[in-house]
């Protein structure tokens, strides 16, 4: 079982991974064929398209954290849900570091748009290593207050990128 502190390990490499002053690669189709390997680069193998990676990873992982921590108020009066195990808390946590590694691929040049697009997906790494850090500390509101940043980076670049969608 990894512990808090190994948790704490891996978040630090992983917000130092995600600082970086290259610049960004110019913008490609939304298909994995279109990135090649480069010859002095890692020989990446593109998966997913830009929509797939959305409608797969990230979706999931927000779901599931979103869904770890909440307050229903019905007919039957409030109820809270939040994580009990040690497993299920392990489960937001990997949520949390899930969405912060796919702001990371929504950098890579197939996927990428832009400056402006860079920003907002290293505001998503932002987020998801908020929502790794809430998870690891085990509060419900810090996991709360993380999912609406997870929720707001999401917005952000949906209104840029997809204002047909948004209300």
């Amino acid at each position: 079982m990894i512990t808090p502190r190994v948790f704490s390990v891996l978040l630090a490499g992983l917000a130092a991974a995600a600082c970086t002053d290259e610049p960004a690669s110019p913008p490609a189709t939304d298909t994995p064929a279109a990135a090649s390997p480069q010859a002095d680069g890692p020989p990446y193998r593109p998966a997913a398209t830009t929509r797939e990676l959305m409608e797969s990873l990230i979706a999931h992982a927000a779901e599931e954290y979103w869904g770890s921590v909440r307050i229903v108020i019905d007919e039957q009066g409030v109820t809270e849900y939040f994580p009990e195990t040690d497993e299920d808390w392990e489960e937001v946590w990997a949520a949390g570091l899930s969405i912060a590694e796919s702001g990371n691929l929504l950098m890579m040049p197939w996927h990428s748009r832009g400056e402006e697009w860079n920003r907002l997906s290293g505001g998503l790494v932002e987020a998801g290593l908020a929502a790794a850090r809430a998870a690891l500390e085990r509060d419900p509101d810090k996991v709360l207050d993380a999912g609406e940043r997870v929720y707001n980076a999401c917005v952000a670049c949906h209104d840029r990128y997809l204002p047909a969608a948004t209300p």
